[in-house]
């Protein structure tokens, strides 16, 4: 190899370098426009109750014709649990899991002319698609 194909190539990576450093710094740039979204106040979400409201939609409870209304619905005067108990063999993907130890019972006390006492719990799992809800068709 002569002297200058030896020139030619050891030259290739500092170029090749460069050219990655220059197409990343054009694309962070192009990407770091300006933005004209104005940042969030303290009224960005006025309630239709007033500024003092602290119950939102539940309002709508106070009014007798809304409360017929909802009953007019009812066709059969049951009540369900729509909550998921979790346990041990609830649905998971994949290694998730949920796991729930209690290292003693109780754990301190008791305490006091009223003799409290507490108790401790671990749960251990994955935080999102745990049984409660599975996203998909």
């Amino acid at each position: 190899m002569s002297q200058k194909q030896w020139e030619k190539k050891r030259m290739r990576g500092p170029l090749f370098a460069g050219a990655i450093l220059v197409a990343f710094t054009s694309s962070a740039l192009a990407q770091a426009g300006r933005s004209d979204d104005a940042p969030f106040t303290d009224k960005w979400a006025p309630s239709k109750w007033g500024a003092s409201d602290r119950a939102g939609s539940a309002n709508h409870t106070k009014n007798p014709e809304n409360i017929k209304r909802a009953l007019a619905t009812v066709k059969q005067f049951k009540s369900i649990t729509v909550g998921k108990y979790y346990h041990r063999e609830i649905p998971a993907f994949g290694a998730r899991g949920w796991q729930l130890s209690i290292p003693g019972t109780p754990t301190g006390g008791p305490f006091g002319k009223n003799a409290m006492a507490y108790h401790d719990e671990l749960v251990t799992t994955e935080i999102g698609q745990i049984g409660t809800q599975f996203d998909g068709p």
